[in-house]
């Protein structure tokens, strides 16, 4: 519905990304999909479609073809956005989390658009959000916020330092994303025809199903991104975006404007005041004020995108004169924000306690012995039955 299609010689834009289109640029996409994921409904597979590619030229040239057919004349079939969807049921969580997995040719032609509109995203998408096009992502915030809390610790003879660090996780995230503003933010940022064409057919044409007991249950909404499209990563991060440049832009005003004597000590000043990784933010204050006035600016402006923070994941680390410190939690017009002795970063322990290190990775270690365990005990009494 309401597909423009536009000869290739009145858009000048849509002819420089197309020049790109090329089929080594077309095999290498397919290349780069997971093997051995899921087929959606169709029963096609990523491993099927990458053995007929690497076996059969003239099968890659005439899909070459087909696809290239689709790109100019801004057109993609229904059957494209069929998929199914599992609950992922996580620990610590009280309902499954939506897992969608898409069709083959769907992950294809959305690695596809978003290479090639790799210029439009990497504008919008700001440098403190880790979690999507980037070499590095969740080891770099690791390393930046342990690097932090290291710093304060040697500038602390220099004089009376804070350092907050708030680690919050956006509630439904991907779920709430509304999908007219997402189109509107990239139209805004000059996003090529072709692009808001695709999403627009996406939303509109997606049919998605939970299969159990021999039936297929279709799924209907009207908002959200599926977590499992290869889009879904950069399109949330497009939507927060505006929240991300916000928080950055009044800490820094924060800093020009204050009117004590500025110096190099209180590093905690001129830190970023968020890093991003997806629906993970790590929001850093050098006071107490400062923490609760960008955690509520951070809220406001999940408000407008229907968004919230999930307070039983919210904890602080306050680190005063370079140690890590106790006192009140942070009170904020949502709720109370614990001060922890140390932080649980995808799986590391942010910390200036050697001990704290230690039993963490001895559970892991833990961990990783007893799953080991499981493995073998189920291989060998697979191995007796065959």
């Amino acid at each position: 519905p309401n597909t423009i299609i536009q000869p290739e010689s009145t858009n000048t834009k849509l002819k420089e990304i197309l020049s790109n289109f090329t089929l080594e640029f077309f095999e290498k996409e397919i290349s780069l999909l997971k093997s051995g994921s899921s087929p959606g409904p169709s029963g096609w597979s990523v491993d099927v479609l990458k053995m007929l590619v690497a076996t059969n030229k003239p099968f890659l040239a005439v899909l070459f073809d087909f696809f290239i057919a689709m790109l100019r004349a801004q057109f993609f079939p229904t059957s494209f956005f069929c998929g199914s969807a599992i609950g992922l049921l996580e620990p610590g969580k009280d309902n499954p989390r939506p897992i969608c997995i898409p069709e083959t040719f769907n992950k294809l032609f959305s690695r596809i658009i978003l290479d090639l509109e790799q210029n439009t995203y990497q504008a919008i998408i700001p440098e403190t959000q880790m979690g999507v096009r980037k070499a590095w992502g969740g080891e770099r915030i690791v390393s930046i916020l342990q690097n932090s809390i290291d710093f304060q610790n040697m500038a602390a003879k220099n004089g009376n330092t804070d350092l907050y660090i708030i680690q919050t996780h956006i509630s439904g995230a991907f779920n709430n994303v509304v999908r007219q503003q997402l189109i509107d933010i990239l139209g805004n940022a000059g996003a090529s025809d072709l692009l808001l064409s695709y999403l627009s057919q996406f939303f509109t044409k997606k049919q998605q199903y939970h299969f159990a007991n021999g039936t297929a249950m279709p799924i209907n909404s009207t908002v959200g991104i599926p977590q499992g499209d290869p889009m879904s990563p950069a399109n949330f991060s497009v939507v927060t975006a505006e929240l991300i440049n916000a928080l950055n832009q009044t800490k820094a005003e924060n800093f020009n404007n204050k009117n004590e004597l500025k110096t190099i000590y209180n590093s905690s000043e001129w830190l970023p005041a968020v890093f991003g990784y997806m629906d993970d933010l790590f929001i850093t204050a050098s006071s107490k004020h400062e923490a609760i006035q960008l955690f509520e600016l951070a809220e406001h402006h999940l408000h407008q995108l229907e968004m919230n923070f999930n307070y039983r994941k919210c904890k602080a680390l306050w680190i005063h004169n370079g140690k890590i410190s106790q006192g009140q939690p942070i009170h904020t017009q949502g709720g109370d924000i614990s001060l922890n002795e140390y932080l649980k970063v995808f799986g590391v322990p942010i910390t200036q306690s050697q001990f704290i290190r230690d039993r963490e990775f001895d559970a892991v270690v833990n961990e990783m012995c007893r799953a080991a365990d499981v493995a073998t005990l189920l291989f060998s009494q697979n191995a007796l039955m065959l």
